[in-house]
Parts: structure tokens; sequence; C-alpha cells
């Protein structure tokens, strides 16, 4: 409090005061003033002030209390000692001590009564001093009122607290010595007109109702006599708060006169002072919270975007995202939800907990937020045939990046909520962190498609200008070696037929016609790899061609293929494909070749044919299957690549060859399980419906 402030409080006390800091006056009235017959401007300019209205004998006693109750020692607040009077004269007088901090700390105001003052008076000044005092030290709103009410209450007092309003006002917390009080709640149970108690409401200073029977009376329009059962007067003054009446206090009780209506008054504006601090303090509190919530959400956007700088995988961005988000607004459950660039819809990509499902109402509010560029709210009605599982309340926050909308956060929650404006903007700006995140995880992923691409285009221009280069030196080598072929191959028969031989004449002649024979098919095969694949399409039934190829592999293969069961079967919506028949033939050829061959004394062949769908194309999926020893894993990576072999007499070139004559014909080729026996996966477009009609 300023200077001004306090010495408009001593002059307010209807008794002499004064605030005292180091025996030293900050603040005296007019009744010290004339109670030690000095002007007042020269006992506020008095260095020991206490000589002037105190008794020599007491002087060291009155200073003493003075500075234990400055220092906030355990000592009685009230102090009886003889004053001196302007004439000399020797007063009986009694001293109250109290810590005023508002004038600051080790301030004391000492109000002093003497036996010209009624006793009543006396007490009812002092214990209102204590009453604010007391309201002073608290931090609430509630808690200066609670004890500004026990307060008076202990004073013997009923106090009643009311709340102002527009021209009425409504109790708040009554008293228990005024019976009447709960009639008026009943006649007025809400808010009661000020026409039906007219009090000064815009006046600070304490007002006296020295009849209050007739007062209730007038109230309720009955006769004084219904009333008589209330205390006799009562006193009613309004706590200020920035200069607005806020708040209306009246005590009832006897012997109450305008001494102490005036004091009651003064009690309502400390209180009022006292409420005023607690606004200020708790708008600082406010504004502190707001300040440490935008320095959490700071760490929170520092923290996103440090988590998903180094990440250029979509799904764990968008895990991340989603559950910081959840976490944000501590909601159950979040989806994320990008656009499909095939069709004007947005498709899921990733939802938690696992399982989750939505339905068309959160589709709609998510497609909403993701056309309108902005966070939309819907929180559902309760009805009782909504289900126990469906959320109540859904935000959907779009996720916009560089003017452009990547897609939609919906943040689920199953409890009927409203997410305020704060909330929607932090997570708006996390959106916005993965957003850019997820865009720049998107030009990556373009980027390493691009370098793909790349890659694979070389590797295809190395294959051609390396078939290209086979293909000369099969040419040459096939023109080199098959006519010396032809030769031995005559020259063979002719010995046969002239010389018949026997025994080991025989074995030899057997064993150079067999390795002139695999001379010749290893020329084929190399023929046949380095050949442009060009194949001409046209519709080719299935079951026949794989009889075909499963016969010519058997002749090829020997006594050996008698022993082994063939399985085929044709679903009949894969019955047709397009494709070459020579060219998948010799396919086919190859792969039953590789079984036989693999189950050399018995076994069990499978091929079958169905029909499957990949990216809404269908194709034919045929299905070889051997029960021979199958293939190591450690070769899984090579039995595609031209002149692998694990066979003595092999070229390695079967496998590549279906490979290139598979992927020529828009196919595909994979391994399916790989023990116990070998099963190849072939994937073929299917002949279109009108064709094969």
């Amino acid at each position: 409090m300023t200077a001004a402030e306090l010495q408009a409080f001593v002059d307010a006390l209807p008794v002499a005061a004064v605030i005292m800091h180091d025996r030293r006056i900050l603040a005296c009235n007019r009744h010290l003033a004339d109670l030690a017959a000095v002007p007042l401007d020269e006992l506020l300019a008095t260095e020991d002030p206490i000589e002037r209205f105190v008794a020599p004998e007491d002087q060291p006693v009155v200073l003493g209390r003075i500075a234990a109750r400055a220092r906030g020692d355990q000592v009685p607040a009230e102090l009886d000692y003889v004053g001196i009077g302007g004439n000399g004269e020797r007063i009986p007088s009694r001293a109250h001590v109290a810590p005023f901090p508002s004038a600051g700390e080790h301030a004391v105001l000492v109000v002093i009564t003497h036996e010209g003052l009624r006793a009543r008076s006396a007490s009812l000044i002092r214990g209102f001093i204590d009453v604010a005092v007391a309201a002073q030290r608290e931090s609430t709103q509630a808690g200066i009122l609670r004890v500004a009410r026990e307060g008076l209450e202990r004073l013997g007092l009923s106090a009643t607290l009311c709340e102002l309003g527009p021209g009425c006002f409504r109790v708040v917390e009554a008293g228990s010595g005024n019976p009447f009080i709960a009639q008026i709640q009943q006649r007025w149970p809400d808010w009661i007109p000020d026409s039906a108690f007219p009090m000064p409401r815009s006046s600070t200073e304490g007002t006296l109702i020295p009849d209050l029977p007739a007062v209730l009376a007038a109230g309720f329009g009955r006769a004084r006599d219904a009333f008589l059962g209330a205390p006799p007067a009562a006193m009613v003054t309004s706590i200020p708060i920035d200069g607005v009446p806020t708040f209306l206090i009246s005590c009832s009780g006897s012997d109450l006169d305008v001494t102490i209506a005036n004091a009651f008054g003064l009690l309502g504006k400390q209180l009022g002072a006292a409420l005023e601090t607690v606004r200020r303090l708790e708008e600082l509190d406010r504004r502190n919270s707001e300040l440490r919530a935008q320095a959490e959400e700071m760490t929170l956007l520092n923290d996103v975007a440090r988590r998903v700088a180094g990440s250029f995988e979509v799904g764990p961005l968008l895990e991340l995202g989603g559950e910081t988000l959840r976490r944000l607004l501590d909601a159950d459950r979040w989806v994320v939800l990008l656009p499909d660039p095939r069709e004007p819809a947005l498709r899921f990509h990733a939802r938690a907990p696992e399982g989750a499902s939505l339905g068309l109402g959160e589709e709609s509010v998510a497609m909403a937020a993701f056309r309108e560029r902005r966070v939309v709210q819907v929180l559902d009605p309760p009805t009782p045939a909504r289900s126990a599982a469906a959320p109540r309340t859904r935000l959907a926050v779009p996720l916009i990046a560089r003017d452009e909308v990547l897609g939609v956060a919906l943040i689920l929650d199953e409890h009927a909520r409203s997410f305020t404006r704060a909330e929607m903007d932090r997570a708006l700006s996390v959106a916005g962190q993965l957003a850019l995140a997820l865009l720049s995880a998107r030009l990556y992923e373009a980027l390493r498609s691009s370098y793909a691409e790349l890659a694979r285009a070389q590797n295809e221009l190395i294959d051609r200008e390396r078939l290209a280069a086979l293909g000369e030196l099969s040419a040459s080598i096939a023109h080199e070696v098959r006519n010396p072929l032809g030769v031995i191959f005559n020259s063979v028969g002719s010995l046969r037929r002239i010389v018949k031989p026997q025994g080991d004449a025989a074995l030899l002649l057997d064993i150079i016609g067999e390795e002139a024979d695999r001379l010749n098919r290893m020329v084929g095969d190399l023929l046949d790899y380095s050949r442009p694949v060009q194949p001409a399409l046209q519709p080719v039934p299935l079951r026949p061609l794989f009889e075909e190829a499963i016969e010519s592999a058997r002749q090829q293969t020997g006594d050996g293929a008698k022993r082994v069961a063939v399985t085929v079967r044709v679903a009949e919506d894969a019955a047709t494909v397009r494709a070459d028949a020579r060219l998948l033939r010799q396919a086919l050829v190859n792969l039953f070749l590789n079984a036989y061959q693999a189950m050399p004394r018995t076994g069990r062949l499978e091929v079958r044919a169905s029909r499957s769908t990949i990216d809404s194309r269908p194709f034919a999926e045929i299905v070889v299957q051997d029960s021979g020893p199958g293939i190591p894993p450690d070769m899984v990576d090579k039995i595609f690549k031209p002149f692998f072999t694990t066979k003595a007499t092999g070229t390695g070139l079967g496998l590549a060859v279906v490979r290139r004559i598979v992927e020529n014909h828009g196919g595909t080729i994979e391994l399916g399980r790989l023990r116990p026996g070998a099963e190849f996966r072939l994937r073929l477009p299917l002949e279109a419906q009108a064709s094969s009609s």
C-alpha cells in the first residue's frame, strides 16, 4: 500500500490508530492526535512518538511488545498500559498490536482504546482488524471469504455472504444467527431483487440497519411482529474488487452502533483489497501457466521435428505422428488416412489399435477436413442405440505441407468432450511437422525409385549387350561344333552297322554317342538362351500343353520317369492363357525335366493351374511341385542365373531360359516351397473372357 492508502486506512478507523515500522510512524489518525493533544503533522514528524501518549514507566513494555509482534514472536496481541492525555492526566488504556504486511515487512498496526469507549465496540473493532489481517494471509478467493465469515462468527455475529448481480443479489453462505435466512432462500431460490431489500450497494461504507425486523417485514410484505425472532440490528457493507462492488457481507446481532458499522465498512475495503491481490496473483499464475504450456508445446514440436527429421519411412513416421497426437490430446485412438491417387477417396494407411475400423461418420469427418483444409470437430449426442465402442468425439486434423493436403489425422475419443482452440492449434502444429516429414519421405521414396529404375535400365542394357555378344558367340560355336558333331553322329551309326560291336566296343560307341548328344543339347540350350524371345501371343489351352510337355520330358528322362506319379489339375476359370505355345511348352519341359531328374527312382509330380488377381488384373497361376530333395536355402538366389548348375551334365541355362520366356509373356516366376520338394509358381496373363468364349 502507498503512504496515501495507509493514511486513508487509519483515517477511516473510529478509534486511535497508528501504523509503525521500527519506532517510526508511517500513518496515524486524528483520534490519536486528539488523545495526545498534539497536531497530526507534528505527531507524524516525531522521532519517538510513543513518548507522546504512553506513561514513562510503560514505554519500554509497549516498545518491546511492538518489536516482538513485528518479529512474529508468539506474544499476546493486547497490552494494557497507562496513557498520558493532553492535560497530563493518566488514562488506563489498551493497545491491540497486529502485524500489518500491507505496509511492509515488520510493520505493525496499533489500535488504542480506553475507558471512554464502550467495551463491546472496542472488542468488535479489534476483532475486525484481526479478521482483516488473517484474510491477507490467504491465497485464494474462497479462503479469504471463508476466513472472514468464520472470524465474524467467532466475534458473536451472524455473517451472511452474498454475490452481487445487475439489480439483484443471491446468498452464497448464510449465517446461523438469523432464522429467517432460510425463508428468504425459499422465497427467492436463486437471485433476490434489490427492490426486496433496498440497500446502498454502491457505497463501500458500512451501513447500520437499526431495526432488522422492520426491514424483513417490508421485504416479505408482512407485519413486523412476525419477525421479532430475528436479531434486533444488522450492518451491511459491500466488498469492492477493482472498484466494482462484487460481494455483499452482512452481520446481525445486538449492541451494534454507527461506530461499529463504520469499522465494518473498513473491513469490507480490506477484504476487497485482499481479493484484488489474489486475483492479480491468479492472473499472474494463469499467464505463467500459459507460458509453461507454450514452452511445453515448443519442446514437443522440437522433439517431434527431431525424431521425424532422420526418418524417411512412411509407416514409422505415421506411427510416431499419430501416437504423438493421441498423447498430446489425451485421446483413445488415432487413425491416419492418405489419399488414394487412383480415386477421389481416402484409404487406410495406418491405424491404432490393431484391427480398428472406421464407420461412415468418421470417414465423412476426415473427408470434410481434407477438402476444407481445416480442423473439424464432431461430438455425437448420446443415443440409446449408440454402441459403447463407437467414438463420441472425433477430431480430424489435415496434414498440410507447402499448401498441399497430404492426408488427415483422425483423433477418436470414446468420451464426450470438446477440444479447446489451444488443443486444436497444437494438434495442427504437430500435424504440420508430420506433413513436412511425410513430404520429405515421399520425395525420398520417389528419388529411390528413380535410382532403382535407372539401375534396372542399366542392368537391362548390360544384359542386352551380353546377350548380343553371347548370340554372336553361340552362332559361331554352333557352326564350328555342329559340323563335327554331324560327322561323329554319322560315323558312330556307320560303325554300328558295319562292325556290329559287342562288349567293350559297343559300350565305347554308346559313350561317344551320349557325349555327342549332350554336346549337341548344350549348343541348343546356348542358342535358345541367346536368341531374342518374341512370343506370338494367342489363346493357348493349358491342359493339352501340360500333357505334351510332361510326355516330352518323360521321353527325355528315360525309364526312371515311369516310376513318377503325375497329377494335373486345371481350374475352369484358368483354362486358357495368352501365350506362345512353342515357347511356353519349352519352359514347361525344362521345369518338368528338372522335376524328373530330382526323382530318379520314384516320386510324385503335381501340376495345377488356378486363377489369381494382381492389381485387378487376372492371372493364371501355374504351380509345378515335386517330391524330390528340394532346393538348399543358400542356392535360392542363384538358381535363375545363367550357367549356374548343380548337375554334373547340366549347362545351367534351363531355369534362366524359363525365366526369360515367362517374363517376356508379361508374367512372373518365383520359388514357392523349398523343402520337402521344390515348388515353382508361374503367373501368366489370362485370355480375355470374350476371346476364350
